[in-house]
C-alpha cells in the first residue's frame, strides 16, 4: 500500500540531514566513477546509501523490488519521482537522496581519464588546423601528432585523431575542388598557392584552444577539490604546454594563480593528513573508552573520505586507521566479556564460601550449646538449608556452570588459551571444594561415603 511503503521512507526521518547525505555521495559516486568508469544500477544503490537511515534504505530496496526497477531489462524514465505516488511524497531534500540511488549523479560526464583525452586531442586538433593548408601539409601535421607518444600510447586518442584527419582532408580536397572549378569557368592559371582561408583557420583554432583552455581550468578546479595533488600538477602542465603554444589565448596570470594553488594544496596536505590521524586517534580512544557508537561513527567517517579523497587518505592508510579503531573496539568488548567471566567466577566462590561458613558454624555451635538453645535451633536450620544447597551442586550444576563460562569464552578473543586454561582451574578448584565440603558433612551426620 502507498501509504504503509511511504512511512519508513519519510516518517520520522523528515529532519535527517538530507542535503548534506547527497552532496558526501556524490562526492563517492564521482570518485567511483572516476575509479572504474562504470558501475551499474546495484553498486549506484549501494553507494548512496551508505549513511542513509537503515530503515528509509529498506524501504526503498523493497520499493524498487515491486516496482520491478531492478529486473535486468528495466527502463526508468526520468520523471520517475514526479509519477510515482509513494516519492511523489517524499520531503524535497530526501527525493533527491531517492534520485542520486536510482540514476546516479547528474550528468556525470567524463572520468579524469577522458578528460585529459579530451584536452590532449583539442590541443592538437588546433595544431592541426593552425599548420595545415593543403594535402600535404595536412598528411606533415597527422603523421607528427600520430607520432606523439601520448598518442601511441593511447589507442582511442588514436582513433579520435584519425577520424579528424580524414574530417579534415575531406574539407580540404573539397575546397581545392571548389576553387579548382572557379578557376576553369574563369579561364585563369590556377594559383600556386592561397592564404585567403587562413582567417577562417585562426578563428577556428582560437574557439578549438580556448575551449581546451576552458576545459583545463575546470578540470584544474576539480582536482583541487578533490585534494588531488598529483592530478592538479598534471593538469597545470598542461596549461603550461598550452600557453606556451598559443601566448595569446591564456593569461600569464592564470598560470600564477593556478601554480599558487596548487603550492598551496601542497603546503595544506601534511596539516589534513595530521587531522586524519588525529580522528583515527580519536576513534581509537573512544572505542578503548567504550564509546563504540563514536568509534564506529569514526569509521564510517574515514570510509567516507577514503572514498572522496583517495589521493590524501590512500587504500594503505585508510585500512591501517580503520583496524586500528575496530581493533580498539573488538579489545574493549574483549575487557568486557573477561570481566563478565571474573564475576561470575567470583559470584560462585562467595556462594560456595558463604555455605562453607554455615557448615562450620554450625560445628562451633553444636560443641558450646545444648539442643534446647535457641541459637543452636537457628544454627541447626541455617545449617540443613546449607546441606541441602551443597548437595545441589551436584555434577549437572558443574556442567551448567561450565557451559555458562563456555558461551563466554567463545566471545572472547583469545587465541594463546590463556582464559581457557583458567577456566578449567576454576572450575576444578570449585570441584574439589564441593567435594570436600560434601565429605566433611557425611562425616558428621553419618551418612554413607557418595561420589564426587
Amino acid at each position: 500500500m502507498p501509504g504503509n511503503q511511504t512511512q519508513p521512507l519519510s516518517v520520522p526521518y523528515v529532519s535527517w540531514d538530507w542535503g548534506r547525505l547527497v552532496v558526501d555521495r556524490h562526492a563517492a559516486l564521482e570518485t567511483c566513477l572516476r575509479r572504474r568508469s562504470h558501475l551499474d544500477p546495484r553498486q549506484v544503490l549501494a553507494v548512496a546509501s551508505c549513511g542513509a537511515p537503515r530503515v528509509c534504505v529498506q524501504a526503498l530496496r523493497r520499493l524498487i523490488a515491486a516496482r520491478g526497477w531492478n529486473e535486468p531489462g528495466a527502463h526508468l524514465s526520468f520523471d520517475v519521482l514526479d509519477r510515482d505516488a509513494v516519492l511523489r511524497e517524499l520531503h524535497p531534500a530526501q527525493r533527491e537522496w531517492v534520485r542520486l540511488a536510482l540514476f546516479g549523479p547528474r550528468g556525470e560526464g567524463l572520468t579524469h581519464e577522458n578528460k585529459h583525452r579530451q584536452a590532449v586531442y583539442d590541443r592538437l586538433c588546433a595544431s592541426i588546423l593552425r599548420e595545415t593548408n593543403d594535402i600535404p601539409t595536412l598528411q606533415a601535421a597527422a603523421a607528427r601528432v600520430l607520432n606523439d607518444p601520448e598518442v601511441r600510447s593511447d589507442p582511442t586518442l588514436a582513433g579520435m585523431l584519425n577520424g579528424f584527419v580524414a574530417q579534415r582532408e575531406s574539407e580540404v580536397r573539397a575546397r581545392e575542388y571548389s576553387r579548382a572549378r572557379q578557376w576553369e569557368t574563369q579561364g585563369t592559371a590556377r594559383p600556386v598557392s592561397t592564404v585567403a582561408p587562413r582567417k577562417i583557420d585562426k578563428e577556428a583554432e582560437r574557439r578549438r584552444v580556448q575551449k581546451a583552455a576552458t576545459r583545463l581550468l575546470l578540470q584544474l578546479e576539480e582536482t583541487l577539490a578533490h585534494y588531488d595533488l598529483g592530478g592538479a600538477r598534471r593538469t597545470v602542465d598542461e596549461l603550461k604546454r598550452l600557453n606556451k603554444l598559443h601566448p595569446d589565448v591564456l593569461k600569464q596570470s592564470d598560470i600564477y594563480g593556478s601554480e599558487a594553488r596548487v603550492a598551496q594544496l601542497a603546503d595544506r596536505l601534511p596539516a589534513f593528513r595530521v587531522q586524519l590521524k588525529k580522528l583515527s586517534e580519536e576513534g581509537a580512544a573512544a572505542a578503548a573508552s567504550g564509546d563504540a557508537n563514536r568509534a564506529h561513527w569514526i569509521s564510517r567517517r574515514l570510509s567516507a573520505l577514503h572514498d572522496m579523497l583517495p589521493e590524501v587518505l590512500p587504500t594503505s592508510v585508510f585500512e591501517g586507521m580503520r583496524d586500528e579503531v575496530l581493533a580498539g573496539v573488538a579489545s574493549f568488548e574483549n575487557k568486557q566479556v573477561h570481566q563478565e567471566i571474573i564475576a561470575e567466577e567470583q559470584a560462585v566462590i562467595r556462594e560456595i564460601k558463604h555455605l562453607a561458613a554455615m557448615v562450620h558454624r554450625f560445628y562451633k555451635v553444636e560443641k558450646r550449646l545444648g539442643h534446647d538453645s535457641p541459637v543452636y535451633k537457628q544454627a541447626e536450620k541455617a545449617y540443613r538449608e546449607a546441606v541441602a544447597a551443597v548437595f545441589e551442586h551436584d555434577r549437572e550444576w558443574l556442567a551448567s556452570l561450565m557451559m555458562k563460562l563456555d558461551s563466554l569464552l567463545e566471545d572472547l578473543d583469545d587465541p594463546q588459551g590463556h582464559a581457557n586454561a583458567q577456566v578449567d582451574q576454576f572450575l576444578e578448584k570449585v570441584r574439589v571444594a564441593l567435594v570436600r565440603l560434601r565429605k566433611g558433612i557425611r562425616s558428621h551426620d553419618g551418612l554413607p561415603p557418595g561420589g564426587n
